[in-house]
């Protein structure tokens, strides 16, 4: 049995991947962040599916990206550290922060779940508002907020039953 729990550090193997698509995502948000500053102080030439978009619009857009890539970001380092906190550290390991909630405290997979689903239904309404800015409104548009809608109810009702 208890070479069968040493298995466990396997996880360890997503977590390190987790923490360096997570440095990466927030690098390439940084570089987002920078690229839409710097393409509107320089007056940039849009690209042709941005020409519609005024300057302070085009610039909106870029941020709008940026957010949503440091969210994904935020994701992959949630994920990662709740896997570390759930099967490599110790049960009784937790750190006691006069009884608040650190944000890193994940202590089980049904905690982590709902963390991320907390966090996926925040970028749908990212990518909603960035589609929004990009495109014309369409009916198939709609598809983006209802499901956010649907994860938000599932998510209410997974709070409800106690989970």
């Amino acid at each position: 049995m208890k070479h069968i729990l040493k298995l466990r550090y396997l996880s360890l193997l997503a977590s390190i991947c987790s923490f360096a698509g997570s440095a990466f995502l927030f690098y390439l948000g940084a570089f987002k962040t920078y690229k839409a500053i710097s393409n509107f102080f320089h007056q940039t030439p849009p690209p042709e599916h941005f020409s519609h978009l005024a300057d302070g619009e085009r610039a909106l857009v870029g941020i709008v990206e940026a957010v949503d890539t440091f969210l994904f970001a935020l994701v992959l380092l949630i994920f990662a550290v709740g896997i570390i906190r759930i099967f490599i550290l110790e049960p009784d390991a937790e750190e006691e922060h006069n009884g608040a909630k650190p944000w890193w405290h994940v202590g089980n997979t049904t905690e982590l779940k709902a963390t991320l689903l907390e966090i996926i239904v925040v970028m749908l309404a990212v990518i909603f508002l960035k589609v929004i800015l990009i495109d014309q409104i369409n009916w198939e548009l709609l598809v983006i907020p209802i499901g956010a809608a649907i994860l938000a109810g599932v998510y209410w009702i997974f709070r409800k039953a106690g989970h």
